[in-house]
């Protein structure tokens, strides 16, 4: 009985050793593939190394180096030990709870800056509840942290500083600005 399901089924010891052969073969394929491109993305991130400048990693340092002045004033956040400890946190889910004007948009920008530029491939998003603040958050705070800084310039894709709504920079990284008024 055993021999006709051998027969019925097609099998033999042979037959399972090619098919084997063939799936180390397959996976051996698929190894050198992931090696070749994990390879090609790591020569990759090298080359835009090599194009853009360092920046520092943690947010503190990137904000005093990258952000030397805010609205044509100089940075404040060394002279602020309350700021200085927000921009130490990297926790995700922080509630900045300050006085009109009072740096809030300004340590937004520097949030979503510093994501953009010690990162590769970050997608960051801003949202407000009218156009009107969401186009002077834009104008006012975010797009003046990329023309302030050279350094953070040297980061922007493209001539311009993108769309109103959107920038984008060279190390694949993109930040949206949007409003909740069409209910986004």
């Amino acid at each position: 009985m055993r021999n006709n399901l051998k027969d019925k089924y097609n099998y033999s010891p042979l037959r399972n050793k090619i098919r084997i052969a063939k799936l180390r073969k397959d996976k051996q394929e698929i190894r050198t593939k992931d090696r070749y491109l994990a390879k090609q993305t790591a020569e990759e991130q090298n080359i835009q190394q090599l194009i853009l400048p360092a920046v520092p990693k943690s947010r503190l340092e990137w904000s005093l180096k990258v952000r030397p002045t805010i609205d044509g004033r100089k940075n404040i956040v060394q002279y602020m030990p309350m700021l200085q400890r927000l921009h130490e946190d990297d926790w995700s889910w922080i509630m900045v709870k300050f006085a009109r004007q009072m740096t809030k948009s300004a340590y937004l920008a520097t949030a979503m800056g510093h994501l953009m530029t010690t990162k590769s491939n970050q997608k960051t998003t801003f949202c407000t509840f009218e156009e009107e603040a969401l186009t002077a958050f834009s104008r006012d705070k975010f797009r003046t942290l990329w023309s302030e800084s050279e350094l953070a310039r040297l980061y922007v894709d493209g001539a311009t500083l993108g769309s109103l709504s959107s920038i984008r920079t060279k190390n694949n990284s993109s930040a949206n600005l949007v409003t909740a008024v069409n209910s986004f």
